[in-house]
């Protein structure tokens, strides 16, 4: 197959694999950091990570970027909590919910994360019953 098809059921983990092998094929031009995110911060499409402070944040984001282009990845619907972070990530990469906030006073929107509700304004998960 030349292609994979949007939607199959394999295309969840055959995406899964090719993310975790692009890391292993780049592994000499990223940072340990950034290896291990890719490697232990991933569950299908979806990425969580938590780090210490601001400048991290944004790092961790451009080196993410950068090392999955090499695989041709093209990581979008980014989020953080963090307006700092979000003024970083271009609008277009953002997640839908957050390309149109006003940075300065927009509360920020409540995200779907492994099936998971994250308020990012208060930084709390919560659940829908």
């Amino acid at each position: 197959m030349a292609v994979h098809l949007f939607g199959a059921v394999s295309a969840p983990s055959s995406a899964y694999y090719t993310l975790r092998k692009t890391g292993i094929d780049n592994i000499c031009n990223a940072r340990e950091e950034t290896f291990n995110t890719l490697h232990n911060n991933f569950y299908m499409n979806d990425g969580l990570k938590s780090v210490e402070n601001v400048e991290q944040a944004i790092q961790l984001v451009k080196d993410l970027k950068a090392l999955c282009k090499e695989g041709g990845f093209s990581f979008t619907k980014w989020s953080s909590n963090v307006r700092e972070v979000l003024r970083e990530i271009p609008l277009n990469d953002r997640a839908i919910e957050q390309t149109d906030l006003d940075l300065e006073s927009s509360q920020l929107p409540t995200e779907r994360a492994l099936g998971v509700l994250w308020n990012a304004e208060t930084d709390e998960f919560q659940f829908k019953c």
